[in-house]
């Protein structure tokens, strides 16, 4: 069961980090663009460490 809400977490930190980065392609402010790469990096850090617990 833990390892499944691991594996869940994993998934969705991915998910966003994906969403984000084809965001930020879209975006046409400078500002919203670095918000999105912000986010992106946040959510790429997180599925690194849930790796790490797997």
């Amino acid at each position: 069961m833990l390892k499944s809400v691991i594996k869940l977490k994993y998934r969705f930190h991915l998910l966003l980090q994906k969403y984000n980065e084809v965001l930020m392609e879209d975006a046409v402010c400078k500002e919203l663009k670095s918000r999105l790469q912000q986010k992106a990096v946040y959510h790429k850090q997180r599925a690194i460490f849930i790796e790490f617990k797997m």
